[in-house]
């Protein structure tokens, strides 16, 4: 996991503490849109997801 953030900081040039105003704004429900996001991709792909 690490290596992979090291790799992805590196190819867009960016460190943490320079972040675009776009990710500044993400709204409160960021995280379970993403999610709900995430789920509708899956099973447009034609997995069933069980819960």
């Amino acid at each position: 996991m690490q290596d992979e953030k090291r790799k992805q900081k590196e190819a867009t040039g960016k460190n943490e503490d320079a972040l675009t105003d776009k990710e500044k704004e993400l709204s409160g429900t960021w995280a379970a849109d993403a999610q709900d996001d995430l789920e509708d991709w899956i099973e447009e792909q034609g997995i069933q997801l069980r819960y």
